[in-house]
């Protein structure tokens, strides 16, 4: 009688404890789908902000410059103008492109190098992508870069530099050595490709800035069919 007891009592217990192993079993596997979805979503999430398609990361579907040539000519941006009128592309904007851009305060003598410097036509610029103006708000380039020596500045630059709208600096491209007097106008907190440390400034100011009158090195284009459009250029030499 007792042998029955205890096989009674001793499988009751067993299937107690089995329960209690299969419902933490069941446990686990929830939560372990619960982690998955979350990390899947959050990694699509993050995906979505910093991995670009090709023309947004560039501002547009190519970006163009001439072999071996510090300028691009008044012929070579009638051949753009050909190219946009025959539908091989649809637009172009021309940029002045510089890695050897300085400033310095008006008090100060110390040079502080951002990593690019971009002469732009605020009214085109980017064609693809986007460049958000932070300071002053609901306002774009076509608005803040209007005068000789207007710029805008990335927001990393801002805080970095203690800079804000409407401070006065000395902007100067050691590769031609002039100076000229410069006023933050606004602040940007994304630029196409996500990048800081930048300065966007008009073509007139880079002219200033560049002394030269064809100062403009790079292109950036758009086109319906971008390959078509690559050969094309890269026939006529971009």
């Amino acid at each position: 009688m007792k042998s029955v007891k205890y096989s009674i009592r001793t499988s009751f217990h067993q299937l107690w404890r089995g329960g209690q192993r299969n419902r933490v079993a069941f446990l686990c596997v929830v939560f372990g789908v619960m982690s998955l979805v979350s990390m899947t979503t959050l990694a699509q999430s993050i995906q979505q902000m910093l991995v670009l398609k090709p023309y947004e990361l560039i501002g547009g579907d190519l970006t163009l410059d001439r072999p071996y040539e510090n300028s691009i000519s008044v012929d070579e941006e009638t051949e753009l103008q050909n190219l946009k009128a025959d539908g091989t592309i649809s637009d172009y904007t021309l940029m002045d492109y510089t890695t050897s851009l300085a400033f310095h305060f008006p008090d100060s003598g110390e040079l502080i190098f951002p990593s690019f410097g971009m002469g732009i036509d605020p009214q085109k610029y980017p064609l693809a992508g986007n460049l958000t103006i932070s300071e002053p708000q609901h306002t774009d380039l076509a608005h803040l870069l209007t005068n000789e020596g207007d710029i805008v500045i990335t927001k990393d630059l801002a805080m970095n530099e203690n800079l804000k709208v409407g401070d006065q600096i000395f902007l100067s491209d050691l590769n031609h050595g002039n100076s000229i007097p410069a006023t933050v106008k606004g602040i940007a907190s994304d630029t196409p490709n996500h990048q800081g440390s930048k300065i966007y400034f008009s073509h007139q100011t880079a002219q200033k800035l560049m002394v030269g009158t064809r100062t403009s090195n790079t292109v950036l284009v758009n086109s319906l069919d971008p390959q078509k459009a690559q050969k094309a250029l890269e026939a006529q030499g971009w």
